[in-house]
């Protein structure tokens, strides 16, 4: 546990920074907890990961959901955007990661083969 409003982050390099935040809002609608929260590179939209087997993008200012990625069969690990921000990718439980279109939220790809979990 942290102080109230501060957050921190290494990333690879040799420090470790320190954030102060604020509270913009609270994006709800999954159905169990959320495993994963990434940005979009641009800013304008988040992703979220969660056990309940879908990632849902958000407009960040409003939390609004802007549609659900729905097709894993497990909890949903982790998701990320690609660096032009046209397609997530999400790693599963069901020991795949899928490939979605962040447009319409369909898959596009599925790579399959992990064989622990």
């Amino acid at each position: 546990a942290g102080a109230a409003g501060v957050a921190s982050s290494g990333g690879g390099r040799s420090m470790a920074t320190i954030w102060q935040t604020v509270d913009l809002g609270c994006c709800q609608g999954h159905g169990q907890k959320v495993t994963s929260v990434t940005w979009e590179p641009g800013g304008a939209r988040l992703a979220s990961a969660s056990s309940d087997g879908t990632v849902r993008v958000w407009h960040a200012a409003s939390c609004t959901c802007l549609g659900i990625c729905q097709g894993h069969s497990g909890a949903v690990n982790c998701v990320a955007w690609a660096p032009n921000a046209e397609q997530l990718a999400s790693a599963s439980d069901d020991r795949s990661v899928r490939i979605w279109s962040a447009a319409t939220r369909e898959c596009v790809g599925a790579c399959r083969g992990h064989q622990n979990s």
